[in-house]
């Protein structure tokens, strides 16, 4: 069996099964928290979905994280369907209800149906999956029953389903006692191979963990670390282990879950030189709260936060080895770039500033970080001491959208020769209204005519 190869592979102890919570005796109906949580559009998809299961005798199901969030009573941000029956005929009925496209996946009987303002709909299925090997990309068998599509699952808490075919619209279905772990704040797998047959768990665990602040059930913590003492992670395939690893640094919860990958000394088995300690948390604190403060300043940046995420987390290696572990994961070149640059332009501003600290202005450092992509500036304002960390913050509340007082264009009209001149003169003309000595556009055409129209400048 699987469970015999992969225990001869590594020498697993378990017999195989894990001790789930008791299901509740009456799971309740979760129809009015839905009709609170949610819009009035999701609503009526959900209430479709169901009609139209019906009508065709199969029965559709909300499941995963999006009950989870319903039972936390969270508002959810997806909907994930499973028919038992035919997922594809449920999803073209719903799109060609709704006026929405599809795009059908008949080897896997799964369909997404998006509208024309890229609201999603997941459609799949019940189905079975089995792994060859750590890592491997699963083996779908489609037309199972739900009991098996949730026992395929991560966890518990996402493995609930809600009915929405009307006779039972709004019921909860918890097999394996996910009520119970959500109530009691637990994280626990629903068999023995779950970390060996898909490491990306661990990194789903501690994601979890950190997020909702539970704690993982006894079995589980023992079989995450035989998982990682067996060195399940060097079997990840890079593009998944870079995809989770963005999930895990889009949470807001960083602190929590590093805390957690240090307890499970999880950093050197996903890069061996990469290391965090315990006593190495309160130099991380800073940057988490820097964050938090940019947030609430400037407003959420998704795609921002979770470079800006990367850069705190990969300090504390040398530039070849963040190169090599972003792009093992597959990360976004502009995202690697900024990895292997930002450590050694913060120590060069960082000389700089030490070296004419006393001729240099607030323009001066402003117009050198000018250019800067925003993780870095954030990155820096964490940092750096004062004064460049009130530098920094200036740049980003007061200095970051403004553009010069004055153009190519009125450089042009007032007799300048285009060419390179005009980047030196708009650049020195920023720092000049940084540093207050122009502040209108009066005043910045004064300030070109003093400084650059004289005979040893170009003219038209």
């Amino acid at each position: 069996t699987r469970m015999d190869l992969i225990r001869s592979r590594y020498d697993l102890s378990t017999n195989g099964t894990v001790q789930l919570a008791r299901p509740v005796p009456r799971p309740p109906n979760y129809w009015r928290r839905i009709e609170r949580l949610c819009s009035e559009r999701t609503r009526s998809y959900l209430t479709a979905i169901g009609d139209i299961a019906a009508s065709h005798h199969m029965t559709a199901y909300l499941v995963g994280g999006t009950v989870r969030d319903i039972v936390m009573e969270r508002a959810p941000q997806d909907i994930d369907i499973v028919i038992e029956g035919s997922a594809i005929p449920i999803a073209r009925l719903f799109a060609r209800r709704f006026g929405a496209r599809i795009h059908p996946y008949h080897r896997y009987g799964t369909a997404v149906v998006i509208f024309p303002d890229d609201f999603r709909v997941d459609f799949a299925t019940a189905r079975t999956e089995t792994y060859e090997f750590p890592g491997a990309p699963p083996r779908v068998e489609v037309g199972t029953m739900l009991r098996q599509d949730l026992y395929r699952r991560d966890f518990t808490i996402n493995a609930m389903a809600i009915a929405l075919n009307p006779e039972r619209r709004g019921q909860l279905v918890d097999f394996y006692g996910g009520l119970r772990d959500v109530h009691d704040g637990v994280i626990r797998i629903l068999h023995a191979l779950s970390f060996f047959e898909d490491p990306a768990r661990i990194l789903r665990a501690l994601r979890f963990a950190g997020r909702y602040s539970f704690r993982l059930s006894p079995e589980t913590d023992h079989l995450l670390r035989q998982a990682l003492q067996a060195g399940v992670m060097e079997r990840l395939p890079g593009a998944r282990l870079g995809l989770e690893m963005r999930y895990l640094l889009q949470e807001h919860a960083m602190l929590e879950i590093v805390q957690l990958m240090i307890h499970y000394d999880l950093f050197p088995a996903l890069y061996p030189r990469w290391r965090w300690r315990r006593q190495d948390l309160p130099d991380f604190r800073p940057f988490i709260e820097t964050l938090d403060w940019y947030r609430i300043t400037r407003g959420p940046d998704p795609e921002m936060e979770w470079c800006y995420r990367a850069l705190v987390l990969f300090r504390n290696l040398p530039r070849a080895a963040r190169v090599d572990l972003a792009e093992r994961m597959n990360w976004p070149l502009d995202v690697i770039q900024q990895l292997m640059g930002y450590r050694e332009a913060i120590r060069n501003l960082s000389a700089w500033f030490r070296r004419y600290r006393d001729t240099i202005t607030p323009g001066d450092v402003l117009l050198r970080i000018r250019n800067w992509p925003r993780a870095w500036i954030v990155f820096g304002m964490a940092y750096y001491h004062e004064p460049l960390k009130q530098l920094f913050k200036r740049y980003l509340v007061e200095w970051a959208t403004v553009r010069p007082l004055l153009s190519g264009h009125d450089l042009k009209r007032m007799g300048l020769k285009p060419g390179p001149i005009y980047r030196r003169i708009l650049d020195a003309l920023w720092k000049a209204q940084v540093n207050g000595q122009v502040t209108s556009r009066d005043e910045a055409l004064e300030w070109v005519r003093e400084n650059y129209l004289s005979s040893s400048t170009p003219t038209g």
